[in-house]
């Protein structure tokens, strides 16, 4: 390491089923899936063509991964899931990049379709009326950091900072 200021390296999460686990995890936090998974570490590996999730166990001062679930089964070559996050209404969005392997030169060379590539919606208990949080006041949203959504906190904090009256919600916020 040429920075002095760097701790080293910090190693990724264990996880006694796969060599690296993967390229995008979320600990969801969306309250409309089967309670096993809240609080879980749920992950897309585009390498092995997997969706899953793991329970999180503390280790030291990072974690290890034990297999809990995988989410989407597929015997397709070209399952590819490279990204996944949760919503409003706590469901699971899964981008798949549905190609025949796992090769970032080939789209340097021009060699990737722009019609393959799927989203994938794995929906849980809930449902969400339409709504607009830009139409709310600030002090709704400040609320909303309350919410057991993560998506709902995110976006509250968000948007919280775009306006022009944060400064005054500094003694609420303490």
């Amino acid at each position: 390491l040429s920075n002095p200021y760097a701790y080293g390296y910090f190693d990724g999460i264990r996880h006694p089923d796969f060599k690296r686990v993967t390229t995008s995890i979320c600990v969801y936090e969306g309250g409309s899936l089967p309670k096993r998974y809240e609080g879980q570490l749920i992950w897309a590996n585009p390498v092995i063509g997997r969706f899953g999730a793991s329970t999180l166990i503390q280790e030291g001062l990072g974690f290890k991964g034990a297999y809990l679930d995988q989410l989407i089964t597929t015997g397709h070559r070209w399952f590819r899931p490279v990204y996944v996050d949760f919503g409003p209404d706590g469901s699971l969005y899964l981008c798949d990049w549905y190609d025949r392997q796992v090769s970032h030169t080939q789209n340097y060379q021009g060699r990737i379709s722009k019609k393959d590539g799927r989203i994938y919606r794995v929906k849980g208990r809930g449902r969400v009326e339409p709504f607009d949080l830009n139409t709310h006041s600030t002090r709704d949203l400040v609320e909303l950091l309350k919410h057991p959504n993560r998506w709902f906190r995110e976006t509250a904090r968000r948007l919280i900072d775009d306006r022009p009256d944060k400064l005054s919600l500094v003694p609420l916020l303490k």
